[in-house]
């Protein structure tokens, strides 16, 4: 059973050892993507969405211990607040070091990436072009999320 919650922090009620991702993604065609890919590896995965920056922050500090995901997925640009932005404002917090944090981006530019990695991205990937690439990049997140 595959579940996709909306960014509430109560909505899904998961098993013990489910894992979540919560994923941060202004493109709905690209949330599909990337949770149809995922989903497609590990099917018990719960993936939670948001698709504003200052939204996105509002709901992960509204999460309790049992709620936190095990990988947080942040778009580069986003409206409101980009995904350095919410990296920064995690990082405020304890509670939030140990989760992975990836930055996925359409950009390529070494100087976001940098400041990305420096405020704590355990990786900054590029968005593929194609199935292929979605798949290979939705496995690098499935192994972040153990």
């Amino acid at each position: 059973m595959v579940e996709i919650a909306a960014s509430y922090p109560n909505e899904t009620v998961t098993a013990t050892g489910t894992k979540r991702i919560f994923l941060v993604e202004d493109d709905l065609d690209d949330q599909e993507l990337i949770i149809d890919a995922i989903t497609a590896i590990k099917d018990s995965i719960v993936v939670d969405t948001q698709t504003k920056g200052n939204k996105a922050i509002l709901h992960l500090l509204d999460l309790d211990e049992a709620q936190l995901p095990n990988l947080i997925i942040l778009d580069y640009n986003l409206p409101e607040l980009n995904g350095s932005e919410i990296l920064e404002a995690l990082s405020l917090h304890n509670r939030f070091d140990a989760i992975p944090k990836v930055i996925w981006s359409t950009s390529s530019t070494g100087q976001f990436e940098a400041k990305c990695l420096a405020l704590g991205a355990t990786a900054y990937l590029i968005k593929p072009s194609d199935l292929d690439g979605i798949n290979k990049l939705a496995q690098r997140m499935v192994d972040l999320c153990q």
